[in-house]
């Protein structure tokens, strides 16, 4: 099943500490519960596994459910509207479940692949290999590819988009913990297989990963 999600990288206002940001992040996620969208948090935890940067203080997403702009809205009021992103995405869940730890890597296509071919290839090839991956996939509980509609891809102040931050692809993956998402990653099918393949449609050194603390409103969320 394809879903149309809306999906926010925000940036907390220059003088706004974690706390303030979090009560503000908060009352959005509460107003979208009352228009019936399906919001949901993804809190910075820890970053990604190699340790890269994330320059945001989390993920907003939601289900494109009438009443977007107004949540666009009180998302504009609590950012920094310069470092803070906004895209469509299309949704597909390769494996269904659920775990307790959330990992969440944002990438780049390769620059020989159309935004068709990247999908293609990240579902049906590399998203089958992982699966068949056994040393991996015994640790993975849930896994959900995002591909980026083109056009979509915006700052939230309309300005010019920096190179690398322009992403195709967002991966939603959920483990038990720390040392089942490590051991999956550090796995020498990983390794061997799925590590090179991952150069045949996405740009090295563009990617972003961190450890999410996932915020579910109080509406049914299809995973």
């Amino acid at each position: 099943m394809t879903l149309i999600k809306t999906v926010t990288l925000l940036k907390r206002r220059r003088g706004d500490n974690d706390v303030e940001f979090e009560s503000l992040w908060a009352d959005v996620q509460r107003s979208s519960v009352a228009l019936n969208s399906c919001y949901t948090r993804n809190r910075f935890k820890a970053l990604g596994l190699r340790g890269e940067e994330f320059p945001f203080d989390g993920i907003a997403t939601r289900n494109v459910i009438g009443a977007t702009s107004h949540l666009f809205e009180r998302e504009l009021a609590i950012s920094d509207s310069a470092f803070s992103f906004s895209f469509e995405v299309e949704s597909e869940t390769i494996k269904h479940g659920d775990g307790a730890l959330k990992l969440v890597i944002l990438s780049k296509r390769n620059a020989d692949l159309t935004p068709v071919g990247f999908r293609s290839y990240w579902r049906d090839v590399h998203g089958k290999l992982t699966l068949d991956q056994t040393q991996f996939s015994t640790h993975l509980r849930a896994y959900r590819q995002n591909y980026v509609r083109p056009g979509s891809f915006r700052r939230l102040d309309n300005g010019e988009i920096p190179g690398n931050r322009a992403y195709d692809g967002m991966m939603e993956m959920w483990f038990d913990n720390f040392d089942g998402m490590k051991a999956a990653f550090q796995s020498e099918q990983y390794k061997t297989v799925m590590f090179p393949d991952e150069a045949n449609f996405i740009t090295r050194g563009f990617s972003i990963a961190f450890v999410a603390d996932e915020l579910l409103p109080n509406l049914t969320e299809i995973r």
